[in-house]
């Protein structure tokens, strides 16, 4: 190899090293931006979530959720021998058929 052949060998390896320098700056450039838009984009959806969220609750709670339930019920016995139950609903007999 003459020193002619090793200058264009050294010149291609320094472009070569040229040319993947600045691809690896671009990469990192795009990642940055990518993990700028990522950021962005989680917080802004966790703010729409948050808004959905308080405005479900503001809402559901200008009605009234109080639920009452009253049971009556009514204990007799029904017959004089005693096995007979009446309460509301249906008789209950036991014992004696």
């Amino acid at each position: 190899m003459d020193n002619e052949e090793m200058f264009e060998s050294a010149e291609r390896l320094q472009a070569i090293n040229k040319l993947l320098n600045d691809y690896s700056k671009s990469q990192a450039l795009i990642i940055h931006d990518l993990r700028n838009a990522i950021i962005v984009i989680s917080v802004v959806a966790l703010a729409i979530i948050t808004l959905m969220a308080t405005a479900f609750f503001l809402y559901s709670s200008q009605f009234e959720q109080e639920e009452e339930t009253k049971v009556e019920q009514q204990v007799e016995l029904g017959n004089d021998n005693g096995n007979t139950i009446v309460n509301g609903i249906g008789d209950i007999n036991y014992g004696a058929d």
